[in-house]
């Protein structure tokens, strides 16, 4: 017998059906051996989303600043670069030093 998260929230999820949005997305099996059927429910998240939405734009931006970062003129590089580990290196003794 396999577990799964829905088996364990499956009370939980019972009692709070009404305000959960629920998502459910399956491929029904097909021939003898079906090794790529599957049922996947999920619970709306917005935090989640929301989440992933911001990863998502903070990655394109380095992706395109990195882009405009060419290799041509390396001083551009190595200042950007030195700026980022005076950035997090401010940022750490702001937080209260390094790790204790």
């Amino acid at each position: 017998m396999q577990y799964t998260g829905a088996g364990f929230s499956s009370d939980f999820s019972a009692r709070f059906r009404s305000v959960m949005v629920l998502l459910r997305r399956q491929k029904a099996p097909a021939g003898y051996f079906p090794s790529d059927a599957y049922v996947i429910t999920d619970c709306v998240d917005a935090v989640e989303r929301r989440l992933f939405s911001v990863i998502g734009h903070g990655d394109a931006s380095a992706s395109e600043l990195s882009r405009k970062l060419r290799e041509d003129d390396p001083r551009i590089a190595f200042a950007a670069g030195l700026i980022a580990v005076v950035v997090i290196a401010g940022l750490v003794v702001l937080a209260g030093g390094p790790l204790r």
